[in-house]
C-alpha cells in the first residue's frame, strides 16, 4: 500500500478484522485505482463530508462518491499515518494533485462499522522561516513549497 510503514499505524484495533482501522488500511490504494464504488462502501448512506476550509458540506454517500469521482485532477495518494480507536479515526496523508502535493488530515467518525461523518483539512506545503532554522529539523526539502508561514 503506497509505502505505508507499519510503525506509522497506531491504535489497538488497527489490525483486527472488520474494525474501522483495518477498513481504512484496506481502502488505502482504492482512490488511486479509481475504484470509487468499493471505496465508498465504507460510508453510511446518510454520511456527511465536511470541507471547513471551503465551507462545503456534502450529504449522502452517493454525493460524496460523485464529488471524488468527478475530480478533474490527476491524483496520487500517500498515507503517512492512521491512528484511532473505537469510532474515531484520523488519517494523515498527502494528496498530489497534478503534481502539486497537499497535506491532508481526515477525521472519520464511525457508526455501526461505517463512516457517518468525515471532516477533511487541506494544507499546502510552505518553506519554514529562516528564524526557526536552528530550532527545527527539516523533514522535507523537495522544493514544493508555495508560501512561507
Amino acid at each position: 500500500m503506497n509505502a505505508l510503514d507499519e510503525t506509522k499505524l497506531k491504535g489497538d484495533e488497527l489490525w483486527e478484522p472488520e474494525t474501522p482501522g483495518a477498513l481504512l488500511i484496506g481502502i488505502g490504494p482504492l482512490p488511486e485505482a479509481g475504484d470509487f464504488e468499493v471505496e465508498h462502501d465504507l460510508y453510511q448512506e446518510d454520511a456527511v463530508l465536511e470541507y471547513p476550509q471551503s465551507g462545503e458540506r456534502i450529504h449522502g454517500r452517493r454525493n460524496i462518491q460523485a464529488v471524488r469521482a468527478g475530480h478533474p485532477a490527476k491524483r496520487h495518494f500517500r498515507i503517512e499515518r492512521i491512528l484511532g480507536a473505537g469510532d474515531l479515526w484520523i488519517t494523515e496523508y498527502v494528496i498530489t494533485y497534478d503534481g502539486q502535493p497537499v497535506y491532508t488530515a481526515s477525521i472519520m467518525e464511525f457508526r455501526q462499522g461505517k463512516v457517518q461523518r468525515e471532516t477533511q483539512y487541506f494544507g499546502d506545503p510552505f518553506d519554514p522561516p529562516a528564524w526557526r532554522a536552528s530550532l527545527a529539523e527539516r523533514t522535507r526539502g523537495d522544493g514544493t513549497a508555495r508560501a512561507t508561514r
